[in-house]
C-alpha cells in the first residue's frame, strides 16, 4: 500500500494517526441545528467509518471519534460519543454527547459491539 499522505496533512495523537486534510474535505457541514450527513464515508450498522492507523497498523474506526480528536485536539479513547439527535451517522459536533464509559452505562465485563 502506497502512503499518499503529505506530512503536513497528517495528524497524530497517541497511537492514532490520520489524514486530517482528507477527513475534513469529506465532511459536508450544515448549520448548527442540522444533522450533517456522513454520505462520503464507509457505512456500517454502527455508524460511519474512516481509515486511520493505530500503532502503525491501518484500520477502520468510528468516524465521530476521529473527528473529535481532529477538531478538539482531545483524546476520547476512554469515552463514548452518543448522538443527542438519535442519528449515529450525524457528524455535527453540536449533536454529540461525550460521556465517560461509566456515565454512558458501560459495564466492565460487557461485550463491545464488535465482540458480539
Amino acid at each position: 500500500m502506497v502512503n499518499r499522505t503529505k506530512p503536513e496533512d497528517k495528524r497524530t495523537m497517541g497511537p492514532w494517526s490520520w489524514n486530517s486534510k482528507l477527513l475534513n474535505e469529506k465532511v459536508i457541514k450544515g448549520t448548527e441545528l442540522e444533522c450533517w450527513p456522513a454520505t462520503n464515508f464507509s457505512q456500517t450498522k454502527h455508524g460511519p467509518l474512516f481509515g486511520v492507523t493505530k500503532n502503525g497498523r491501518p484500520q477502520m474506526t468510528q468516524l465521530c471519534r476521529i473527528l473529535y480528536r481532529d477538531w478538539y485536539n482531545i483524546d476520547c479513547e476512554e469515552n463514548e460519543i452518543a448522538h443527542k439527535c438519535g442519528d449515529k451517522t450525524c457528524l455535527n459536533p453540536q449533536h454529540w454527547d461525550v460521556k465517560s464509559n461509566k456515565k454512558h452505562g458501560a459495564r466492565p465485563n460487557s461485550k463491545k459491539w464488535w465482540q458480539e
